[in-house]
Parts: structure tokens; sequence; C-alpha cells
């Protein structure tokens, strides 16, 4: 049979309407917009596809057609930016504050606490003490224990320890003092034991230092004095007959 164009075309359309309701869809004309432009007469036209965002660009939605829905944005692919290189800081400093004791407290000269003492420590910037609580006013003082001796420091090469009662501290070094009391010729003695030079005031004449041990206290004088310097008459005095030097050497007149 022969059809018209005209025909052909009406009928055409005619089926296409007649599918798109019996599938429960609505018809939509070939008027839809394309990418955001253009809506349909429906008011349930579909809006345009966004367009992702390229690296480092803007995800922004495609405009929607005229009566569709909105077309959905794209994810863009943008870049996370370097930051550049800091410069370094100078390093920290020690401020200048100086680490002190509580008010009443007893510094101490080393880490070592006093036996029967309660002691911390205190740091302030860079530095640190070593601090003894104060201690209830009484009237007793300590003493060293059995097999111990008072000494004003500890001697050289021995071991001591440091004991506190009512806020006085004494040293004692441990174990019993073997002394050899014999020929001294360059030492001379104030005192005899250690405890007897606690307290004691003494002054050495020239030439001659002071000394303290377990063993006493007192003065002498060089290595290099002789004992004995003989000034005798009618031999070649010694220089050292009429000189303050050496004055613990016994000078033979």
């Amino acid at each position: 049979m022969n059809t018209s164009p005209l025909l052909r075309l009406l009928l055409a359309a005619g089926l296409t309407a007649s599918l798109s309701v019996a599938c429960g869809g609505s018809f939509v004309s070939s008027d839809a917009g394309e990418d955001g432009t253009g809506g349909g007469a429906s008011d349930e036209g579909s809006g345009g596809t966004g367009t992702d965002g390229g690296p480092g660009g803007s995800d922004t939605g495609g405009t929607p057609g005229a009566g569709g829905t909105p077309g959905s944005g794209g994810t863009g692919a943008g870049g996370t930016g370097a930051g550049g290189a800091g410069t370094g800081g100078e390093p920290t400093g020690c401020c200048t504050a100086d680490a002190t004791c509580d008010p009443g407290d007893l510094q101490l000269e080393s880490e070592s606490c006093p036996i029967g003492g309660e002691c911390y420590s205190s740091t302030a910037c860079c530095s640190t003490v070593w601090c003894m609580e104060e201690q209830a006013a009484c009237d007793a003082i300590p003493t060293c224990q059995e097999g111990e001796t008072e000494v004003p420091e500890c001697p050289v090469g021995s071991t001591c320890v440091q004991r506190a009662l009512c806020g006085t501290v004494i040293t004692c070094v441990q174990g019993i003092a073997v002394c050899d009391l014999g020929p001294q010729p360059n030492r001379h003695y104030v005192a005899y034991s250690a405890l007897e030079c606690v307290g004691i005031d003494f002054a050495c004449p020239a030439h001659t230092t002071g000394f303290s041990d377990v063993c006493g206290c007192g003065c002498e004088q060089p290595d290099t004095c002789p004992e004995f310097i003989d000034c005798q008459l009618g031999t070649q005095l010694d220089p050292l007959c009429e000189s303050d030097e050496c004055p613990y050497s016994t000078r033979a007149l």
C-alpha cells in the first residue's frame, strides 16, 4: 500500500506515544535539553549532565534544563599542591633563671641525701640543685655511728656518709682510722682526731699549708724541706738558717 510521507510520520508518532504510556513512563518531546540547556515540556524532564572538573578545576554541575532535574556535579581530580620548604628556626636556648631550694631548706653539694633527711631536686631552666627539707628545730645533734669518724670534709680516697638531725649535717668517714702518728718532721698537729678538729680555727705560718684528715689537723711544710738544718758556728751556714722557709725542720745551733 502506498502511504504518503505525511501519513507515515503521523503513524510513527502515534505508535511511539502509545508505547510510552503503556510502559508507565512520561513522554518527553525531542526538545529535551542537552547538556543542561532546553528543558522539555514535562516537569519531569531530565537535566543536563554535569561536567567533571579537571585537575585543579572546579566541580560544577551542568545547568539544569527548564523544568528538569539539576545535573549531578562531576568529581574533580584536583591535586594537592606541595608546601614550600620552611626555614629552620634557631635552637631553643637555656634561660637565665637559677634553680633554688624552697625557703628554709638546705641546698646540698651533691645529690647524696644525708641519712635522716628528706631530700628533693629542684630544676629551673638548665640548672638543677639538690635540697634537704627543713627539719624541726631541736637541741639534739647528729653523731657518727660505730665504725665511723666525724671529719670536717671527706678525705680523698675515703668512703663517707652524711648524717642530719635537727637541721645540722655532719660528715662521717666509714671504717676505723689507722693513724701513724710516728715522726712526721714536715707536719705540725694542732689536734689528733677529726672530731677534735671540728670548730678549731688555726692559722698556718708562711710557706706552710693546712691539712685535715681522720688522724687530725694542723700545718705542714713542703716535702722538700730537710729534717735537720746545720746552723752551727764555724761551718758554712745553710741559707735556710736565716730563712722562714721550712719552719718545722730542726735547726742545729
